[in-house]
């Protein structure tokens, strides 16, 4: 073979290497590029899977969320025209009441309707109807837009009595605050007590001067309706009135003197501007004791205007009118132009837990004090009187507070009566249960000290007690 041939061959092993490399690059190549598109392929069926497995939840919550918004059914409760409400932690019948309808005291009828028999306990996520109408509340009237959702607007709540004093019991878990309703501040009634003014100031809008002597019991305290300070001032006419009564032997230095104070006021708030409210009254009030005497026996009746400032747990107010007060025993008649000031505030301090608490579930306590000319028997005479009270939920059973409580007032005057001057301290126990309409219940027994500074007396000795308080506040028209 030539030296030409074998080159020739050479070059031809050498292509057909480089022939057979290039395949192999080549084939190599295009089953990379195979298993690419394959697992691209996969991909995408994967993505469009999931694609369809989220179109698929997207359609059950919005199945889920349009079944929510039109369910006409909370449990057994048929709520048509309604809502549906999911409880949550930390929720009350009471909260619940003034946040939608914004009045705290429909918290029994939210019980009613919704089958609950105890509104102390009210279950975590678990669902409850708010119908559309209660008692001429109408759904959402609580929820007034104000940069976040106000709890409570009921801008009629003005000065309801004691603007909503009333209200039923402290709210541990989810049932009303529990109003555990302020005390009988009629501890303060001093059986003898001529004209101590006293009135409950618990009546707040209601309270305009009691019959001044006898400390009035002040009604539930706790239970104050929040007013949002950004209420709109074109308002519905609103009605706030009261009436409350308390009975017992109130004054240990009067051993074995049965007092009963009653009390009835109808007010109309003509002007409101934000929380603060003009508010024309009448009222009239009673007393009377078995021992005879004659600053325990009287009825005195009012016709005044007072200027009422509410806050979120009390109210302050200033009044002026004409009084009339006729004296049973000794059957004199008199009457004169009167002034007055007053002011109460009421709180509950619920633990953090009160549905997973049995005992100490809240703090319930009140405060009120009241000044002024107003008794007409004792013309020119300013009487005053300043009332604490603070007690511990001790505990709950089918709707009643068990309440062990201290209490401390003082009552003075400027001519110098013994019974318009004196201090009494005590603690007791009393049995709490609220009104289906709006009030509450108390009876109970406590142990007092009473201290007359001008006569010098002291005496001690345990007493028995009820009262009794209810509070209204309907509105006429408006938007």
């Amino acid at each position: 073979m030539s030296d030409r041939q074998r080159t020739a061959t050479i070059l031809l092993l050498v292509l057909a290497f480089l022939a057979g490399l290039g395949w192999l690059f080549i084939r190599r190549a295009r089953n990379h590029n195979q298993g690419l598109a394959e697992n691209q392929t996969a991909r995408i069926a994967a993505l469009e899977q999931n694609i369809k497995e989220l179109r698929t939840v997207n359609s059950n919550l919005a199945e889920e969320l349009s079944a929510e918004r039109n369910r006409t059914k909370c449990g057994e409760v048929d709520c048509t025209g309604g809502r549906c409400y999911g409880v949550q932690r930390g929720d009350t019948l009471w909260d619940i009441a003034k946040r939608f309808y914004g009045n705290p005291m429909l918290y029994p009828s939210l019980a009613k309707v919704n089958n609950i028999e105890n509104p102390d306990l009210l279950v975590a996520e678990t669902c409850i109807c708010l119908p559309q109408m209660i008692n001429g509340n109408k759904l959402g009237a609580g929820e007034r837009p104000r940069r976040a959702p106000v709890p409570m607007a009921r801008h009629e709540a003005v000065p309801v009595l004691p603007p909503a004093v009333v209200t039923p019991e402290e709210t541990p878990l989810a049932k009303a605050p529990e109003a555990v309703p302020q005390t009988e501040p009629e501890k303060e009634k001093p059986v003898e007590i001529v004209s101590v003014p006293e009135e409950p100031p618990a009546e707040i809008e209601a309270r305009p001067e009691p019959e001044k002597s006898i400390p009035e019991p002040l009604p539930p305290e706790e239970k104050v309706a929040v007013i949002p300070s950004d209420i709109d001032t074109e308002l519905p006419t609103i009605l706030p009135g009261s009436a409350w009564n308390a009975a017992g032997n109130l004054s240990p230095i009067e051993k074995g003197n049965f007092l009963n104070y009653s009390y009835l006021e109808q007010g109309i708030t003509i002007w409101r501007n934000g929380r603060w409210s003009l508010v024309p009254y009448l009222s009239l009030s009673s007393a009377f004791d078995n021992a005879g005497h004659d600053w325990n026996n009287k009825i005195t009746g009012q016709a005044g205007i007072k200027v009422v400032r509410t806050f979120d747990h009390g109210i302050i107010q200033l009044g002026t009118g004409y009084a009339q007060e006729h004296r049973r025993i000794s059957n004199t008649k008199n009457g004169q132009v009167f002034g007055s000031a007053g002011y109460w505030f009421g709180w509950d301090n619920p633990t953090r837990d009160p549905a997973g608490r049995r005992f100490f579930s809240a703090f319930p306590g009140s405060t009120w004090g009241i000044a002024g000319n107003i008794s007409p028997a004792e013309k020119n005479n300013k009487l005053g009187m300043i009332y604490l009270q603070q007690g511990t939920t001790f505990t709950k059973i089918k709707g009643l507070s068990l309440i062990p409580f201290g209490e401390h007032s003082i009552s003075f005057d400027s001519d110098g009566h013994d019974w318009n001057n004196r201090q009494i301290m005590g603690t007791g126990l009393k049995i709490s249960a609220p009104i289906k309409a709006g009030g509450i219940v108390e009876i109970g027994a406590k142990y007092q000290r009473e201290r007359r500074w001008q006569s010098g007396l002291s005496a001690d000795g345990v007493t028995g007690f009820i009262t009794f308080w209810h509070g209204w506040n309907p509105k006429i028209g408006g938007r």
